[in-house]
């Protein structure tokens, strides 16, 4: 049979020695033997008991409750077992992440969590960082009066939602303006923050932008400035290598991030004022784009189709737009953007032959002699939707977006796209690249591409990329 030290028991437990002693005097842990130098003596029993009491204390039951629970006859307590099972594994679960954000403060001041606030049994969060902060988790009851009055007038509301209003003692609380799960930031006794936030993206963006940047504000003494310089075109290992001199500075630091067919450098400086900040930022991030050159499509904007729609209205220009193979994806892009009403008037999904003879006008023979993923097609799409619409641009899409249907003459990848402002029409033949992500993929690279050659004509640029502009130098 194993047998355990008080002090192995109290470091496995993160518990004080004299903690032990008081669960035994208060009757919890029974039968704990001496050896011959007259030390306590633990058994698995024990340990299995110890286990039970910290996941009871984690839900919030007290001693006193401890005491009468423990006091019930065995086969009283027999029909709990499978409970006990799964307090089990929720301690072990609390203790794996209680050591992952032990690690954490120990080589940060801010550590920010995402997700497990909700109201199932596999939402730990919570009971970790309280107990890692010395905070007790407590019914914040604005919290609750925000829950009661998002579930009137739908099921009613259950035992487990009220857990959602548990946030540990003296925490900063953080409203949930989307959903029912409130984040909260604490303060532990060594002064170092623990941020929790919601998972849901939809959720946690809102949160973070609208409370937790103002509290990690309040409790910083300087201000951090960020420009975020957006590029199409460019891979991220050539734009690091680009400016590979400018990522070693430490204020302001430049970074490089990657999106599917996309790629941004986030430039962040620190200092005194947010005036200083952005003065520190500013010939970093004019620099950036000097080496870029025009695969740079904006700093500190949304998106590419935001852009887009801003230059159409800028310009009192419509585009119409024809697809095949991207199945209406940059249609779907534009009319995300608010306003896009105002440069959006037709979008056209014209999968079959039949729908780009009949809605567009493409010539039968010219399906016949080229088949549907050419470049005469792309160009009567675009041509076909500018002119039924009566938008000065048109947009025409066509190719194999897989994974089957690939041809060796027209292999899966292989994509036309196709811009027509009734005086000329421009086509960009997409090649299949070395390694094809899959057909969701190919589709995000054609509606993207389609998109900058948008951006290119109406900012009276090349329809294709032309990067870096002059020597690389030094700031």
């Amino acid at each position: 049979m194993a047998t355990y030290t008080i002090r192995e028991v109290a470091q496995r437990f993160h518990v004080q020695t004299s903690t032990l002693r008081y669960y035994e005097d208060q009757g919890l842990l029974c039968n704990v033997e001496r050896d011959d130098a007259g030390r306590r003596v633990y058994t698995d029993a024990h340990i299995g008991r110890l286990k039970a009491i910290a996941c009871f204390k984690h839900a919030g039951m007290s001693i006193d409750e401890l005491k009468r629970f423990f006091a019930y006859e065995k086969d009283e307590r027999a029909h709990i077992a499978d409970m006990l099972e799964l307090l089990e594994s929720r301690h072990h679960a609390i203790l794996e992440q209680r050591d992952a954000l032990e690690e954490a403060l120990g080589r940060s001041d801010v550590v920010i969590t995402t997700g497990g606030l909700g109201p199932t049994d596999d939402d730990l969060t919570k009971e970790t960082i309280a107990s890692v902060a010395g905070a007790p988790l407590k019914i914040h009851e604005d919290s609750l009066r925000r829950l009661e009055s998002y579930f009137k007038g739908r099921p009613a509301m259950g035992e487990n939602q009220r857990k959602q209003a548990m946030l540990p003692e003296g925490a900063t609380v953080f409203p949930n303006d989307i959903g029912t799960a409130p984040g909260c930031g604490v303060r532990t006794a060594s002064g170092k923050v623990i941020v929790m936030l919601p998972g849901p993206p939809s959720e946690l963006v809102p949160m973070l932008q609208h409370y937790v940047v103002p509290f990690l504000k309040e409790g910083s003494h300087a201000v951090i400035h960020s420009c975020m310089i957006r590029t199409f075109g460019l891979g991220e290992g050539a734009g690091a290598l680009k400016i590979a001199d400018l990522t070693d500075a430490a204020n302001p630091t430049a970074a490089t991030y990657a999106k599917e067919n996309e790629m941004f450098v986030r430039v962040t400086a620190r200092a005194e004022s947010e005036e200083a900040a952005e003065a520190l930022c500013r010939p970093v991030v004019e620099e950036i784009c000097r080496r870029y050159g025009d695969v740079v499509y904006g700093v500190d904007v949304d998106n590419l189709e935001s852009v887009v729609v801003r230059l159409l209205s800028e310009k009192g220009l419509h585009l119409a737009t024809a697809e095949s193979c991207t199945g209406g994806l940059v249609a779907k892009l534009i009319t995300d953007v608010s306003g896009a009403s105002e440069v959006f008037g037709m979008g056209l999904v014209t999968y079959a032959n039949e729908a780009k003879m009949k809605l567009l006008g493409v010539p039968a023979a010219m399906l016949e002699e080229h088949g549907a993923v050419s470049e005469p097609v792309a160009r009567a799409m675009a041509e076909g939707v500018r002119e039924v619409s009566g938008s000065e641009l048109g947009i025409g899409i066509t190719g194999v977006a897989g994974p089957t249907g690939g041809t060796p003459e027209k292999p899966v990848g292989l994509i036309y796209i196709a811009l027509s402002d009734g005086t000329r029409t421009w086509v960009r033949r997409m090649t299949p690249p070395g390694r094809v992500h899959g057909r969701g993929w190919l589709r995000d690279r054609a509606a993207g591409t389609a998109l900058d050659m948008v951006r290119r004509y109406l900012s009276d640029l090349p329809l294709e990329p032309v990067q870096s502009a002059g020597p690389a130098t030094t700031l």
